[in-house]
């Protein structure tokens, strides 16, 4: 059986002029045309910067994190910034991924080359920020 699509799923349609539209209005349309399983970290930052579903943005972005917690689509640890921003009652729904993820996320700043001094800084700050969320 084929999966639904976004728009299936979530009764969301994007119009003629949106199909047309701006590159924003186009990515949405996309969207709707895309499955769960389809969706790319750019998609789901996306979603989670223009509030677009936000639990299915919290869930991927989980995901993401969880294989590397430095992901991001413009700059490393994106997405672990998006989990700042996360409506508090989704905190409680990702309490152990989080905990690991930051774990996970320090690990992985002690021993990365790829960034620069004040990455690390910022993205220490980020890292201490989600572990008093939870």
């Amino acid at each position: 059986m084929k999966e639904k699509t976004i728009g299936e799923r979530y009764g969301l349609r994007a119009t003629e002029e949106q199909k047309k539209g701006y590159s924003l209005e186009q990515w949405y349309a996309a969207l709707t045309e895309k499955t769960e399983e389809e969706l790319e970290p750019v998609d789901v930052m996306r979603m989670c910067r223009q509030n677009i579903l936000p639990e299915l943005a919290a869930k991927k972005a989980i995901e993401y994190l969880q294989n590397d917690p430095l992901n991001g689509e413009l700059w490393p640890g994106e997405f672990l910034e998006s989990v700042v921003r996360f409506p508090v009652h989704f905190i409680p729904r990702y309490r152990d991924e989080l905990r690991t993820i930051v774990s996970n996320g320090r690990k992985e700043l002690e021993r990365t080359d790829l960034l620069m001094e004040e990455e690390k800084e910022e993205y220490a700050d980020t890292l201490m920020k989600v572990e008093k969320m939870i």
